[in-house]
């Protein structure tokens, strides 16, 4: 998405590159999601379905915010979606080192092969 932002931001609007770019998000989605809910689920191995919904009710609450906004940046182009996205991920990765810090091995099944 920081490609998009800096080919839209340029003046390069393509339909072609603009794909190219949603593509690589889906792609990488689809690497990183089923991945993450794995984790998830290992560490919250003591109560799953508890940790399930909490996964299923965080991803149904932030879809509710995320889903607005670029209406609200005044437009919706591509450009204002790309500027919600790529927001959202560096919310993500701000989640990662504050909360998970996956540095200190905080979270991982112990024992698990």
């Amino acid at each position: 998405m920081g490609t998009l932002l800096v080919l839209l931001v340029t003046g390069i609007d393509t339909f072609g590159g603009t794909w190219a770019c949603l593509f690589g998000l889906t792609f990488g989605f689809g690497i990183v999601l089923p991945a993450s809910t794995a984790i998830i689920l290992a560490v919250g191995s003591t109560a799953p379905g508890a940790a399930s919904g909490l996964l299923g009710g965080a991803q149904f609450v932030l879809s509710a915010v995320a889903a607005p906004l670029p209406g609200a940046l005044g437009n919706t182009t591509v450009l204002s979606t790309t500027v919600v996205v790529l927001g959202f991920v560096l919310l993500c990765v701000a989640a990662l080192l504050v909360l998970a810090r996956p540095w200190q091995g905080y979270g991982e099944p112990v024992g698990a092969a």
